[in-house]
């Protein structure tokens, strides 16, 4: 899986409730198992502690774009796991989507990640909890040069422009993770340019522009456990933007976390 540390696994067959709630107690974090055929998805939790509410977890697959069709506990008279069916996912690459919902689901859960409809990013454009969780801090930060658009709204754009968002990941990645081995060529200005909306088009051209922007950043730090800081910090240069900033600032600095955000001028 993308998060080291979170146990999540793809099976032929939806795993025993109790076997999950066993490894978790060890551990002292959920673990899940993710199955799916033609007909339906199955998901397997088992809880390290006291068994959550089921207000506590249903918007996590909402979010994630997965409508409940049916739901039991799992454990025997004293519940300490769930299951959860969902529609089948309809893709010749099914157990990656699977791969990717299930560290995704443990990463809003643990709050590594914020919590909400940006998540749907995940199975639609084929990205890590940790990857959306960038696309979302970009999001802030144009949020707070007046982009004027609700998440919602770029959402949906980000969504249906797929290409666009892995590619933007990617060049993103290249820059400025320290093993990568060469910079692949930048095609964002295609996809904008093919933008079917003047909406579009300003959303996609401002993700560009905002990537391009960024000097340097904390992405890539790890911290003690070898896993991902839950902050990310962005280091940008307001003169590559294509909107008018104060020309007195040099150099911004923009920090998000699941629970709260600033921007440093």
């Amino acid at each position: 899986g993308g998060v080291m540390h979170l146990l999540s696994t793809v099976d032929p067959m939806p795993r025993a409730p109790e076997e999950l709630a066993q490894l978790a107690q060890a551990r002292g974090s959920p673990v899940v198992s993710w199955s799916g055929d033609h007909e339906s998805t199955t998901c397997v939790v088992g809880w390290a502690g006291q068994r959550p509410r089921l207000v506590e977890v249903l918007p996590l697959f909402q979010q994630l774009g997965l409508e409940l069709a049916d739901h039991r506990p799992g454990g025997g008279r004293d519940p300490v796991g769930d299951v959860f069916t969902l529609p089948a996912i309809e893709a010749p690459d099914v157990t990656e989507v699977l791969s990717l919902l299930g560290d995704a689901f443990l990463a809003a859960w643990e709050r590594e990640v914020d919590r909400d409809d940006f998540a749907v990013l995940v199975g639609a454009a084929r990205l890590r909890a940790r990857q959306v969780q960038l696309l979302r801090a970009v999001f802030h930060y144009l949020r707070q040069a007046h982009l004027g658009a609700s998440r919602a709204y770029v959402r949906d754009i980000l969504v249906a422009n797929p290409e666009f968002v892995r590619h933007w990941v990617e060049l993103f990645e290249a820059r400025f993770d320290p093993s990568a081995p060469q910079f692949p060529e930048d095609r964002l200005g295609k996809y904008v340019e093919a933008a079917r909306t003047r909406d579009e088009y300003r959303v996609l051209q401002w993700y560009a522009a905002a990537g391009a922007a960024v000097t340097r950043t904390s992405y890539f730090r790890t911290g003690a456990g070898g896993h991902p800081s839950n902050t990310i910090v962005l280091k940008l240069d307001p003169s590559r933007l294509p909107f008018p900033s104060d020309p007195a600032i040099t150099v911004e600095t923009f920090v998000h976390h699941p629970d709260v955000e600033g921007l440093h001028v």
